[in-house]
Parts: C-alpha cells; structure tokens; sequence
C-alpha cells in the first residue's frame, strides 16, 4: 500500500508515527525507504503500427500503389471516416470475419484482404470506393453540359 501510493498521500501518518516514540520513527523511515524504491511512474509511449506500411513495401507492381494509395487514403480518414465505414469497406469485398476494434488493426486486416484479391475484383472494388458519397448523376450532367454546351 505505501508503494502505490505517492509519499505525500501518507505524510499525515508519517508525521504521527514519528511523533509516537523511537520504535514508531523507525516504521516511518521504512515506509519513507521503500517510497523511494518504487518504480516511477513513466507512461511508455504508443509506437505508430507500421505493419500495413512493411506489408505494403512488399507488394509489388500497380496491386501495390493501388493498395499504398488506398491506406494513405484511410489513414487520412479521407476514405472511411468511421470504423464502421471501415467494416462495410471490408464486407463489400467479400470480407468475412469480424474487424478488430482498434482503427489501425482494423486498416490492417482489410489491406490484408484485400491484397489478396483477384486483380478484377480488387480493381471493381478500389472503383467502387472511389465512387462512394458521390452524386455521380449530377456530377456526370455537369460535365456532360461543358462538354457539349455551346461556346457562346
């Protein structure tokens, strides 16, 4: 208990024991030893996952710059804002099993799935992506209208 506690927390009840006789003082200068003795309480640092990027480097050709250009993207949260966009990002392509709940383990189990589709299939897939929370019907009126619009 003195150990969890800092050695302000029982300043009081050091005072007291030191303040109780000779036999007390020697209980509180244990108690002020063994505060000394404990570990400090330094937070370890969160390392960055770098496991999609590793993965990634390995991946070669188009497959892999489709792949790097899609985890910048969801890294970013530029594509996939929410973990439950993540998921239905996964169970589009054909994913199976339930997602971690950590982002980046999450981003990393889709990269892995991902780059283990046929080419077609990942190709229709990265399309389909793009294509997402666009209006593509107007945007296409739009173009279609500078396009063909005459010059005036």
């Amino acid at each position: 208990m003195f150990v969890k506690y800092s050695l302000d927390d029982w300043r009081f009840v050091l005072d007291m024991l030191r303040q109780g006789g000779p036999e007390h003082a020697e209980f509180a200068v244990a108690i002020e030893q063994l505060a000394k003795q404990r570990p400090s309480k330094v937070r370890s640092e969160r390392r960055p996952d770098d496991r999609a990027a590793t993965f990634l480097s390995e991946v070669e050709g188009s497959r892999g710059t489709v792949l790097r250009e899609l985890y910048s993207n969801l890294k970013s949260k530029k594509l996939a804002p929410k973990l439950a966009d993540l998921r239905d990002i996964y169970l589009r392509t054909g994913g199976k099993d339930k997602l971690p709940q950590r982002r980046d383990d999450a981003i990393y189990e889709v990269l892995l799935h991902m780059a283990r589709l046929p080419e077609d299939v990942l190709a229709s897939s990265v399309q389909e992506l793009c294509e997402r929370d666009r209006d593509l019907k107007n945007e296409y009126s739009r173009w279609f209208d500078i396009i063909y619009s005459k010059s005036e």
